[in-house]
C-alpha cells in the first residue's frame, strides 16, 4: 500500500496535468530515447542510453527500474538490444535477442531467456557473430509445439545458410530446414502464422517463386503449401491472419490479380471476392477484429477504402467510400468496446482518426484534430475504457490524445507545454497502479524518457493526506466494508484494477459489496480534505 501511495503522490510534480509522472531520468540532461517494448511477468521490459543502450526492466517506480544483466558476462556491461527487440514467452520464460561481449568468441547476437525474478537472464543459442553494428534479430516469433519458430534477419559464419527458418526449444538454436538452397541464398522467410499445429509462412525456394509454406516445426513437415501463381512467379502472400478456423492472406493470382483469399490449413482455398475483377484490389493492412477482417481495397472504380469480411464472399463488402476523389488508406484498427478506431483521409480534412460499428452511416470522422494538415494519429491504445493514441495539433506538435470517440470527448493531454513532446510506443502496464507507459519528452531539460500517466478517475486529487487517515475493515472483505475516517466524505468510488468504476457510495455507515466478484480493487475516497486511494481485496 506504502508503494501505491508512493507512486500517485509524484503525479503532483506535474502541477496541472497531475496525471503524468517521470518514471526515471536514465541519461542526465541528455535523451535516453527510453523505449517500452513489452510487459512480462508484472515488469515493463524497455530500453535506453544510459549512455550506452541496454535493456531495463521495471515495476513502475524510479529504484524499481534497473539493467539487465547476461549471466555468462558478468560483472561485464549490460545487455544491448536488437533494434526491436522482439520478444516471445515459451515455458514461462520470455526470450528475447540481445547483443554481449564474450571475451574468448567475440560478439554475439543470442536468444536470451529470463523469467525476470532479477536482473539476471541467461543467454544460449548463437544467431550470429557480428561487426561492427550489423547484428541478427528474430523476426516473425511464434510458439508451436513447444518450440519458438522464428526468422533471423542476418546470418553471418561458416555453416550459413542464409535466412531461413530456425527453431529454439528454449536451450538451443537450430536449423528447421533451407528452403532456398543455392548456397548463401536466402528463403526469406517472412509473417509466421500459428493455425492448428501448423506454422504458415511466405517464402521463396528459387524454383516455384515466393510461395506460402507450412511447418510444423520439423524438416519433413516444412513443405510449400500452396503454389498460387504457379510456375516461378511469386504470389507473394502477404497479410496473413486467423479468422476463426480459417487462415486468410492476400496474394496474387495469374487471372484473378491480387485479392483476398481463405484456406482451413489442409489443403482448401476459396477466393473471399474478386473484389477489382478488371485488375488487383490490393488488399492492405488487413486486420482481424473479432469474427471481422477490416482492411482497404480498391474494386476499380472507386479507391483504397474501408472494407471488412466474416469470411465469406456476400460478408466482404465495402463499408464506406470515405474519400470520392482518391484513396482514404484506412489503417491502424483498434478496437475499443464495440467501436473501431482507424486513420484515414477523407481528401478534405487530411489524415485524422475515425470510427466505424461496421456500416455506412455508422462510419464518420472523429475529429479534425489538425485543420491546416494532417495530425496523423499513431501509436492507438486502448486504456481504461477510451482510446489513447498522439498525434499533432498543428500547433502543439505530437502530444498525447484520448477519445472517447466525440469531438468533444477527443482532448489533448499535453506533456511538454513548449515544444512537441514527440510521444512514442504506448503501452499500458498494470502494476502498483494500472498506468499507460510511453516515452516523450516534457519539455523539463532532459529529454527523451520514460513516463507514465494515470487515468484521472484512478488518480488522487490531494496527496497531502497521510495513508492512515483513511481505514477500511474488514479487509479482506466479502459481503461489505467499513471505513474509518475523521476526514469529511463527499463520495466512495470503487474501481477494478483494470480501472472501471464498478460502485459510487455516498457516506454511509456500510459499504455493500457482496456482488463484486473476487480479487484486487481500488477503493478511492474523495473527501473535502481531498482524495485518497487504498487497496481492497474482496474475498
Amino acid at each position: 500500500m506504502k508503494k501505491l501511495l508512493l507512486i500517485t503522490a509524484i503525479f503532483a510534480a506535474f502541477g496541472a496535468n497531475a496525471q503524468v509522472r517521470l518514471v526515471k531520468n536514465h541519461n542526465g540532461n541528455a535523451s535516453s530515447n527510453a523505449t517500452p517494448r513489452f510487459v512480462y511477468n508484472n515488469k515493463l521490459i524497455y530500453t535506453a542510453l544510459n549512455p550506452g543502450s541496454t535493456i531495463f526492466h521495471s515495476n513502475g517506480t524510479t529504484n524499481g527500474s534497473s539493467y539487465i544483466f547476461d549471466s555468462n558476462n558478468l560483472p561485464a556491461n549490460p545487455l544491448t538490444p536488437t533494434s526491436t527487440l522482439a520478444f516471445v514467452e515459451l515455458n514461462g520464460e520470455a526470450h528475447f535477442v540481445a547483443s554481449f561481449y564474450s571475451p574468448s568468441t567475440g560478439s554475439y547476437s543470442r536468444i536470451t531467456k529470463a523469467g525476470f525474478a532479477d536482473t539476471v537472464c541467461s543467454a544460449y543459442g548463437n544467431i550470429a557473430t557480428f561487426t561492427g553494428s550489423t547484428f541478427s534479430d528474430m523476426n516473425y516469433p511464434v510458439v508451436l509445439n513447444n518450440e519458438i519458430l522464428f526468422a533471423p534477419s542476418f546470418v553471418l559464419g561458416t555453416n550459413a545458410v542464409g535466412i531461413e527458418l530456425y527453431k529454439s526449444d528454449g536451450a538451443a538454436v537450430s536449423l528447421i530446414k533451407n528452403i532456398n538452397p543455392g548456397g548463401t541464398l536466402s528463403s526469406n522467410p517472412a509473417e509466421l502464422t500459428v493455425l492448428g499445429t501448423n506454422c504458415f509462412f511466405s517464402a521463396a525456394d528459387g524454383t516455384n517463386g515466393r510461395e506460402l509454406w507450412k511447418t510444423d516445426g520439423t524438416l519433413a513437415g516444412t513443405t510449400l503449401y500452396l503454389d498460387l501463381n504457379t510456375g516461378s512467379a511469386d504470389s507473394n502472400p502477404a497479410e496473413l491472419n486467423v479468422l476463426g478456423a480459417a487462415l486468410t492472406f492476400v496474394g496474387t493470382h495469374p487471372t484473378l490479380g491480387r485479392e483476398l483469399f481463405k484456406t482451413n490449413g489442409v489443403g482448401s482455398l476459396t477466393l473471399l471476392k474478386d473484389i477489382n475483377t478488371s485488375g488487383d484490389s490490393n488488399p492492405a493492412n488487413v486486420t482481424a477484429i473479432g469474427s471481422l477482417l477490416y482492411f482497404s481495397a480498391s474494386n476499380g472504380t472507386i479507391g483504397q477504402e474501408l472494407w471488412t469480411s466474416a469470411g465469406t464472399t456476400t460478408s466482404t463488402v465495402l463499408i464506406k467510400d470515405i474519400n470520392p476523389s482518391g484513396d482514404s488508406n484506412p489503417s491502424k484498427f483498434k478496437q475499443v468496446g464495440s467501436t473501431v478506431y482507424f486513420i484515414a483521409n477523407d481528401g478534405t480534412n487530411g489524415v485524422e482518426l475515425w470510427k466505424t460499428d461496421g456500416t455506412n452511416i455508422g462510419t464518420v470522422l472523429v475529429k479534425n484534430i489538425n485543420p491546416s494538415g494532417d495530425s496523423s494519429p499513431n501509436y492507438l491504445t486502448e486504456y481504461n475504457g477510451k482510446l489513447y493514441f498522439t498525434a499533432d495539433n498543428g500547433t502543439n506538435g505530437v502530444e498525447l490524445w484520448v477519445s472517447d470517440g466525440t469531438s468533444v470527448g477527443t482532448t489533448m493531454i499535453e506533456i511538454n507545454p513548449t515544444a512537441s513532446s514527440t510521444i512514442s510506443n504506448l503501452m499500458v502496464f498494470n502494476n502498483f497502479t494500472n498506468e499507460l507507459y510511453f516515452s516523450a519528452d516534457a519539455g523539463v531539460g532532459i529529454g527523451k524518457e520514460l513516463y507514465a500517466y494515470m487515468d484521472p478517475t484512478l488518480s488522487t486529487g490531494n496527496f497531502t493526506l497521510n495513508e492512515n487517515a483513511i481505514t477500511f475493515s474488514p479487509n479482506p472483505a466479502k459481503d461489505y466494508f467499513n471505513l474509518t475516517t475523521e476526514l469529511n466524505i463527499e463520495k466512495v468510488e470503487v474501481y477494478s484494477i483494470l480501472g472501471q468504476l464498478v460502485k459510487t457510495f455516498d457516506k454511509q455507515d456500510q459499504y455493500k459489496i457482496s456482488e463484486l466478484t473476487k480479487g484486487t480493487y481500488i477503493v478511492k475516497v474523495n473527501t473535502v480534505e481531498g482524495a485518497l486511494s487504498k487497496t481492497l481485496l474482496v474475498e
